[in-house]
């Protein structure tokens, strides 16, 4: 650091000691804000980190369970998440599938025969 026994920090803007800056770089000149307004900073940058990994939950419209949003497919088209988690719609699109082509057996086995 420079042999000046105070320093201006570039936040708080208040002169204080040398010490209460962190020795930053080659030429130690130190951080230009001083250990306090670090501390602050550090802070509200955890407490957003924090809030931003909060787990954010939906109720599933098939089976009505309540999933993080990483269960359910994300649609482009809507800019949303889908109304049935991951498994239900796994489980709707197999039996619509076979409903499309025309499997009954297979769709009797599945569960999802509705017809005559």
């Amino acid at each position: 650091m420079k042999n000046t026994a105070n320093k201006t920090c570039g936040r708080c803007r208040q002169t204080k000691s040398t010490l209460s800056f962190y020795p930053v770089g080659q030429d130690g000149e130190g951080h230009p804000f001083c250990t306090d307004c670090l501390s602050l900073i550090f802070l509200a940058k955890e407490r957003e980190r924090r809030k931003s990994n909060l787990v954010r939950l939906r109720t599933c419209a098939q089976c009505e369970q309540a999933f993080p949003l990483g269960h359910f497919h994300w649609i482009k088209a809507s800019k949303a998440y889908h109304s049935y988690c991951r498994a239900c719609h796994s489980a709707y699109m197999a039996i619509r599938y076979l409903r499309k082509k025309g499997g009954g057996r297979k769709l009797r086995s599945a569960g999802g025969w509705t017809g005559t």
